[in-house]
This record gives structure tokens, C-alpha cells and sequence, in this order.
């Protein structure tokens, strides 16, 4: 495996913006990773930090998000805007990971602009929420859809708990596993990588952070 050099975050929470479990997850693995190698995140915010081989920036929400349309599909539009302007930007890192599927179609983006591997870290999964139809409209066949394709290009997958592999495997009963473009991945420190097979068309690893 290739050393790494530098490695960027794509998510929807970093401080000061926290609401739940992922956002504070986030802010952990940055500060540790940053004492082993560069990191970059990118979130959703008005964040410009830099600090030693820290360095963070928001993105803003796009303007007419709202404009013109059903009211239940902002949020899901927004996350596909920000990871779009996330993608887009130059990219010197060696492989982007991403957060919650606010921004796994980030990664996927990152990986066909700028040629480097993504890998996921999923808390829960959209694909699994059929009930958020009722609050999201069609806009939850929009996340669920975004969520789904990232994580079966993605180079691999990081379940944060038992639980939430078991809950891929579900999910990933009727897809159809494909090869991934990226199989050769950076050497990740202090990451715990376990052999799963070809499940969720993500190559043969699945990476756990908890049990």
C-alpha cells in the first residue's frame, strides 16, 4: 500500500456545527489523524480554520435552494450541491473520506475529478428509512439513491459499530456487486481492516472503527 500524504474529510458536521453522534465522531478522528498525516475537512458551514496540519473549510447552503420547489426536497438537494462544490474544488490529497450520506456523493465526484479513492464511514443508511418518504417526498429516493451508488463505488466502507455492518449486509442483499476502480488503497493509520468479501460493490474491504 502507498504511503500517505494527506488525506481530506467530506461531512456535513465539524464544530461549532454539531448535532448529534457523527459530527462529534468527526471531530475526533480529524484531531487524531492530524497528528499522522494532513487533513483537510470540507463541511457545511462558514468554517476557515487552520491549525498545524489541520485545516478546515465550510461550504455554504446554495442560494436558490429553495426556490421554485417542493419545501421537502431542500435538504436533499443542498447535500447533493454542497458535495458537488465540495468535489469540484482543487484536490491534493490522497484519498477522500466521507461521512453520512450528506456527502458520500462527494467522494464518488472527488474520485472521478480529480482520479483518487474514497471510502465511506456509515452511521446509518438512508436505503434502510423507506418511512422518510412521508417527511421527505420523493426527495428521500434522492438520498437513499445518492447514498446507495457512493457506497457501491466507494474503494471501501467503514461500519462504526457491529450494528451498522450488519444493517449494510442488509441493505446489500439485492445489489448487484460490481469492481471497484480503486482497489489498491493508501496505507489508512490506525485504521483496523477487516476482509469482507465483495459486498455493497465497494472492493474486498469493510473497515470498522467500533464493535
Amino acid at each position: 500500500m502507498a504511503k500517505l500524504s494527506k488525506v481530506a474529510v467530506f461531512t456535513k458536521e465539524y464544530p461549532p456545527y454539531v448535532y448529534g453522534g457523527a459530527g462529534v465522531h468527526v471531530e475526533y478522528l480529524c484531531r487524531e489523524l492530524a497528528r499522522l498525516v494532513p487533513v483537510e475537512v470540507r463541511c457545511f458551514g462558514d468554517q476557515d480554520v487552520h491549525e498545524g496540519d489541520l485545516s478546515v473549510k465550510g461550504y455554504g447552503m446554495w442560494p436558490d435552494i429553495a426556490r421554485d420547489t417542493d419545501p421537502r426536497f431542500v435538504g436533499a438537494v443542498d447535500a447533493f450541491a454542497r458535495s458537488l462544490t465540495m468535489s469540484k474544488d482543487n484536490l491534493d490529497a490522497d484519498i477522500v473520506h466521507c461521512h453520512t450520506w450528506y456527502t458520500d456523493m462527494g467522494g464518488l465526484l472527488a474520485g472521478k475529478l480529480w482520479g483518487v479513492p474514497y471510502v465511506l464511514t456509515i452511521h446509518s443508511l438512508e436505503p434502510l428509512r423507506p418511512w422518510k418518504v412521508e417527511q421527505l417526498g420523493n426527495a428521500y429516493h434522492l438520498s437513499a439513491w445518492m447514498e446507495r451508488t457512493a457506497i457501491e463505488q466507494a474503494g471501501a466502507v467503514i461500519a462504526v459499530s457491529n450494528e451498522t455492518r450488519d444493517d449494510a449486509d442488509q441493505a446489500d442483499q439485492n445489489v448487484d456487486c460490481g469492481e471497484s476502480s480503486h482497489r489498491d488503497l493508501p496505507e489508512m493509520p490506525g485504521a483496523a481492516v477487516r476482509r469482507k468479501g465483495r459486498r455493497l460493490g465497494a472492493g474486498p474491504f469493510l473497515i470498522e472503527l467500533g464493535s
